[in-house]
């Protein structure tokens, strides 16, 4: 986390290992015994990255076979949105560096975004063919939950001005459920 704070602020080539070792409180040295150059940093983040969302995906369209889709989209878009906003230093460093990566670093990054647009759609299709969504229009809202999500990582000094995590994630979740025409009655009840 520390490194991707520090490339997200000044970007791949600019950062040093000492700058790097200065946020995280210990001597650029026991960075270079334990972990290498500035690229293995690199690596280590595309690692967490591949855990972070990997544990995102097992865990989100597997609940819609106990509960609502309703409550499964809720709980997805406020994991998703949380988990942005802990690594939005991350995300800033990969929309930033991305274009310099090698293309299979590339590839994987590219492809978490696709998979939590995937992860969407799925939740979306099963609450359409629930009936518990009267609107289809999967592709489209999944992708706006995606881009509302990149937005608050990317976006910090803007939207934080108006709004809380917790306001920004119900304002999403309220917007998201009468675009889906979800039933009053739902809403009503708590659910949202």
């Amino acid at each position: 986390m520390a490194a991707a704070k520090v490339f997200a602020q000044k970007g791949y080539d600019r950062a040093t290992v000492r700058e790097i070792s200065e946020e995280l409180n210990i001597s650029s040295g026991l960075i270079y015994y334990y972990i290498g150059a500035k690229s293995d940093i690199v690596s280590l983040m595309l690692s967490e990255g591949e855990r972070l969302w990997e544990d995102f995906f097992e865990k989100n369209p597997a609940d819609l076979e106990r509960n609502s889709a309703t409550e499964v989209l809720c709980h997805t878009i406020e994991d998703y949105m949380v988990r942005n906003d802990r690594y939005r230093h991350f995300m800033r460093f990969w929309y930033r560096e991305l274009r310099y990566a090698p293309r299979d670093v590339q590839q994987v990054v590219l492809g978490w975004n696709a998979k939590l647009v995937d992860t969407f759609e799925k939740i979306l299709a099963e609450g359409y063919a629930r009936g518990e969504f009267r609107t289809y229009v999967n592709v489209a809202v999944s992708h706006m939950i995606v881009i509302y999500g990149e937005a608050w990582a990317l976006k910090p000094w803007l939207l934080r001005k108006h709004f809380t995590l917790e306001e920004y994630i119900k304002g999403l979740i309220q917007m998201v459920v009468k675009v889906l025409g979800v039933d009053e009655k739902t809403i009503k009840a708590g659910l949202i």
